[in-house]
């Protein structure tokens, strides 16, 4: 079974950002900011924050003013923002709208004051690094409702990151089955970052039909092979879990017939190549299966269901563009990504039945493995 620890906290730095971090870089021109970029928003869970969503949007200047377009969601509009450059703080304005129109469903966001339950009438702030993103940790809310209707606060983040787009990931995916299958063939912004042999790519695959993205960690050895742990990457419409893992696939009929390795410590891992001399990355087949939560584990449905077959996915970085975003790991640091039980005759056990004198084994991102005698009551 796949049993991963539901957490999208990605902490990585970047070898490439060494030479950066060591120097204030600074302030781009007004001009300059044209371009892609992705953010990445986090909420707070039980005092911590994790990384929650992600997307790409652009950023356009003209006529000495700064437009932000795909801020918030598909369809959201487009706003203008303020921009220092002597510092590279944007300044957005409190109740700028990010939805509206026809629908008369109305969407305004605003610097939320946690104490007191209100909205702020301060701009929102996003903070010029020196790595060259941009960063904000203050609680955003959306103030939403229908035209004419009372407004309700809902979170936007509860602290933001904007980094300039440094990668490409095209994909070709396929949906549904037979006679009714959609196929996909989709481009998108995204952000790669490295440290030592471990490579995150952010925004890599768009998961539900707002436009956010996914992120997937993996490790990568001198000859080029990499492998990515399974990944939670969101929730759909019925509760179910949505896990990103690697499949088995019927070629012909464009849809995976099984997990990888199933049944092995390595169950759900997905194989790829990465050059990092000419800044390509390709994933072998995945699949996103639907999952269900277990005491804070995601276990893969037993009858394989699944919502999309990515049938490749290829992405192309920068090599000298990867940067930080928030705290250096070890190059043989180790994070448990899935815990399996076994008897002492080494028969393997739902978790459901393990109890008493048994076997766990904990499976680690970068292939090692612990096995521990345990008394579970």
């Amino acid at each position: 079974m796949i049993r991963q620890t539901i957490s999208y906290l990605l902490a990585l730095t970047s070898i490439y950002a060494v030479a950066q971090n060591s120097n204030t870089m600074e302030p781009p021109s007004l001009e300059e900011l044209t371009g892609d970029y992705v953010i990445m928003n986090y909420k707070e869970y039980e005092g911590v924050k994790l990384l929650a969503d992600m997307k790409n949007m652009r950023m356009t200047s003209e006529r000495a003013t700064l437009t932000l377009s795909g801020f918030y969601m598909t369809g959201s509009e487009d706003f203008t923002a303020a921009y220092d450059p002597t510092d590279g703080t944007i300044s957005i304005e409190a109740g700028t709208q990010l939805l509206g129109g026809e629908s008369g469903f109305e969407q305004y966001i605003y610097l939320w004051d946690q104490d007191n339950e209100a909205v702020k009438t301060t701009p929102i702030k996003l903070l010029y690094q020196s790595d060259g993103s941009w960063k904000i940790d203050d609680a955003i809310v959306l103030m939403s409702g229908v035209e004419g209707g009372s407004l309700t606060p809902y979170y936007f983040s509860n602290g933001t990151v904007i980094r300039r787009a440094n990668a490409t990931t095209e994909n070709v995916s396929y949906v549904g089955w037979g006679g009714e299958q959609e196929i996909y063939m989709e481009s998108r912004p995204s952000y790669v970052e490295i440290t030592n042999n471990r490579i995150t790519v952010y925004n890599m695959l768009q998961k539900d039909q707002f436009g956010y993205g996914c992120s997937f960690t993996g490790t990568f050895t001198t000859d080029g092979r990499a492998s990515f742990a399974p990944a939670v990457i969101g929730q759909a419409n019925d509760y179910t879990y949505k896990v990103l893992a690697g499949c088995l696939y019927d070629d012909n009929e464009n849809k995976p017939i099984e997990v990888t390795d199933a049944g092995t410590r390595s169950e759900g891992f997905v194989k790829g190549n990465i050059d990092i001399e000419n800044g390509t990355l390709q994933i072998e087949p995945m699949a996103i299966w639907a999952g269900n939560a277990d005491n804070g584990y995601v276990t893969l449905n037993s009858n394989r269901s699944y919502f999309e077959f990515i049938k490749s996915v290829k992405i192309s970085f920068s090599p000298q563009g990867t940067s930080s975003i928030d705290k250096i790991i070890a190059a043989d640091s180790e994070e448990p990504v899935a815990i399996e039980y076994f008897n002492l005759t080494g028969q393997k056990l739902p978790k459901s039945q393990a109890r008493g004198l048994i076997i766990r084994r904990t499976t680690y991102n970068n292939g090692n493995y612990k096995n521990e005698k345990v008394i579970i009551k």
